[in-house]
């Protein structure tokens, strides 16, 4: 998995293309795979990010937790 696709699924996450679930989804089935082979570490990072729902269950997430984390971690994409 190359920058640029990390880029685009964080992207498509922080600007509601896609919802948190359907970007939980993706980055899970990006997980499991034993095909797909991160470029470096930070696509690494951003996946494993994607994939972590644990906020989910924090006592009082904001609503737009994960697209202002998402942006957070794109920035490291770039």
């Amino acid at each position: 998995m190359q920058k640029e696709h990390a880029r685009r699924l964080l992207e498509a996450v922080r600007t509601y293309q896609i919802t948190d679930l359907s970007a939980i989804y993706i980055a899970d089935c990006i997980v499991a795979s034993e095909t797909i082979e991160f470029a470096d570490e930070d696509v690494r990072e951003a996946v494993f990010f994607l994939e972590d729902d644990s906020y989910r269950h924090l006592d009082d997430p904001k609503d737009d937790w994960l697209q202002t984390e998402a942006g957070r971690v794109l920035i490291r994409l770039r």
